[in-house]
């Protein structure tokens, strides 16, 4: 491969020494290509490393020897972890006897009836376990009521009373659990997460000249901490703030995390021609990043309603159930990316609410009824993804997703249309993508709009710069409002 000036540019940065190096690596711009020209650049040892498995095994086939690739999850392994190989194989326990291992007793709050709610010692022990997990993906030293998940139904919209009470009830014993985790002979479920923790807070080293770190836009704050505390080693971040899309599950971006001595940018996509980079550029604008991107000359992409689209993309698991029931419904064979596990547990809590069953999904857990999940979201209208799951359940009820699901085709390749959430869709692409209808302008329940936030801006430029050839923008009230604002790129 020869370089092009924005890659050599990169690459110039690293053999030059700069002890800190960012890649702000647009859309489709040939990042993995130029990760690997950096690592040939240099005889040096180098460690390249990213949260997800697949990645690292991509890149592991292209890098020279002198760089290994491993997971965030696979240097904590080797460092910690195996020290509790046997600790990892036990069984799944039960939130139960979690509860009974931490002593948890059943204890009362207001429900949003007045009526007392009574906290489950099995609600709480998986509140509690939960609590641990935020805690291990954190940089935190101690778990604190911080790490405890909001709990659905209990407070008022705008209200949090009462789930503060629940979370400095659960805090209280997560100094126990944490005691239990990191203790050889522990009874808790010990979980990968766990020993990245414990290596974090020891003095993590990573044995390397440098460290490539891919994806940097959204990584877990223990491995920005981890990265943070290494000495004498060159870092080099390649990613794209613009596409920071877990924020939501405490990623933070290690490019303004950890600071940076230079910054490149890949702004020359060679996945989508001239058409797709102007809405990319308009989304980018609004979002006030510094980006813009360069479509490729030779590729003819175009926006166009699409009626058979390769690929539909969504905002929520909502919206992709509702276009997998309607794509059946038309004799389509759709494949849902990542087979709908979130959506199918859903809805089997909802069918124990319905059956007077205590459900063990944990959003609908501090709940007594179906009706009174409904009247929740109803005099609640947050917009999030519980009412847009319950709109799912109203409109077409549990035994149609279940069966649904069940029908649907096991590979993406037996399909004939691929829906996805644009969270899925991430890293992925395909010649035509149609955005879902939910990439929508916000309003309130008066018709007023609401401000667009920036992390709805990232995750449309995501979905937007999937396609290939034809983009289909024009469900998206987002995009179409920036494209009637735009005379170079009218509706």
């Amino acid at each position: 491969m020869k370089p092009t000036t924005e890659q050599q540019t990169a690459i110039d940065n690293f053999t030059a020494g700069t002890s800190s190096i960012a890649v702000q690596a647009g859309a489709g711009t040939g990042k993995t290509s130029t990760i690997v020209e950096i690592a040939r650049s240099t005889t040096a040892k180098g460690v390249y490393t990213a949260f997800n498995k697949s990645i690292v095994t991509d890149v592991e086939a292209k890098v020279p020897a002198n760089v290994e690739a491993r997971t965030t999850h696979s240097l904590a392994y080797r460092a910690v972890g195996h020290r509790n190989r046997a600790r990892l194989s036990a069984p799944r326990m039960r939130s139960d006897k979690i509860a009974r291992l931490l002593g948890l007793t059943q204890f009362n709050v207001p429900g949003l009836d007045g009526k007392p709610k009574v906290i489950q010692p099995g609600f709480q022990g998986s509140l509690a376990m939960r609590a641990i997990a935020n805690f291990c993906n954190s940089d935190d030293p101690t778990p604190s009521a911080k790490h405890v998940p909001h709990v659905e139904g209990v407070d008022a919209f705008g209200t949090y009373a009462t789930n503060d009470v629940i979370a400095r009830a659960i805090a209280q014993h997560l100094p126990t659990a944490w005691a239990d985790l990191t203790t050889e002979d522990g009874r808790l479920p010990y979980k990968h997460d766990v020993y990245v923790k414990q290596w974090e807070l020891g003095k993590p080293r990573i044995a390397a000249d440098f460290i490539l770190l891919d994806e940097a836009q959204d990584t877990a704050p223990v491995m920005a901490s981890i990265l943070r505390k290494q000495r004498n080693v060159q870092l080099v971040m390649v990613g794209d703030s613009a596409q920071a899309i877990y924020d939501w599950r405490g990623a933070v971006d290690a490019f303004a995390y950890l600071g940076a001595q230079t910054t490149s940018y890949l702004t020359q996509s060679f996945r989508f021609g001239t058409a797709i980079a102007d809405v990319a550029n308009l989304i980018l604008a609004d979002l006030a990043s510094p980006m813009r991107m360069t479509g490729l000359a030779s590729i003819p992409s175009s926006l166009g309603d699409l009626s058979d689209p390769d690929a539909i993309l969504t905002r929520t698991n909502g919206k992709a159930m509702a276009t997998v029931l309607e794509a059946q419904r038309a004799g389509r064979r759709p494949y849902l990316m990542g087979g709908g596990a979130a959506i199918l547990s859903f809805a089997h809590g909802a069918m124990a609410l319905a059956h007077g069953e205590r459900p063990v999904h944990a959003d609908l857990a501090c709940f007594d009824s179906w009706a009174e999940v409904v009247d929740y979201v109803t005099n609640d209208p947050q917009g999030d993804e519980l009412a847009l799951m319950v709109r799912l359940i109203e409109d077409y009820g549990t035994e149609t997703i279940i069966a649904a699901l069940g029908q649907m085709p096991k590979r993406e390749s037996d399909a004939d249309l691929v829906v996805s959430t644009a969270h899925k869709a991430k890293g992925r692409e395909w010649d035509t993508v149609q955005l879902a209808g939910d990439f929508a302008i916000a309003t309130d329940e008066h018709g007023n709009r609401k401000p667009t936030t920036d992390a709805d801006r990232r995750l449309l430029y995501v979905a937007a710069t999937r396609a290939k050839l034809v983009l289909d923008p024009y469900s998206s009230t987002l995009i179409t409002d920036l494209m009637e604002a735009d005379t170079l790129a009218p509706v």
